[in-house]
């Protein structure tokens, strides 16, 4: 059975492309392990992410990420069994970077959810990028 987690939080504090980095690598490798696929953005405030596979090991994730000092306000977005993941081939390497260029950033995130089935979901992140992008130039 496969199951998918959609969640947003807001960072406790900015990540430098260090810590992103280390982050980003530490997870791979366990998302490999476990079969854990999904997509992960970071947008300087907040974060965005959806984690699919076996319902245990997601669960099991899901734990971990609720404890990690490196957010808070955790919002529950999606819960639930599905019948295919929409991410096949991610495993969490280096996120979209929200930097200078914004519209690069939201482009990258059309990118990165264009064979989205889920319109919702394909909706959420691009909406999620687009956010970040007014909030940097109102």
């Amino acid at each position: 059975m496969l199951y998918r987690i959609i969640y947003s939080s807001r960072a406790t504090h900015f990540l430098n492309d260090d810590e992103l980095r280390a982050l980003c690598e530490t997870s791979t490798q366990r998302n490999l392990r476990d079969g854990i696929t999904g997509l992960f953005l970071y947008d300087g405030v907040r974060f965005l992410q959806a984690i699919e596979g076996a319902r245990p090991v997601v669960e099991n994730l899901m734990e971990r990420i609720v404890r990690n000092p490196n957010h808070s306000d955790i919002v529950d977005i999606f819960n639930g069994e599905i019948d295919r993941r929409e991410f096949p081939h991610w495993s969490m390497e280096e996120p979209p970077r929200y930097g200078e260029d914004l519209e690069q950033f939201v482009e990258q995130v059309k990118a990165d959810v264009s064979l989205v089935a889920d319109t919702h979901m394909r909706a959420q992140f691009i909406g999620f990028a687009r956010l970040a992008s007014k909030r940097r130039n109102p």
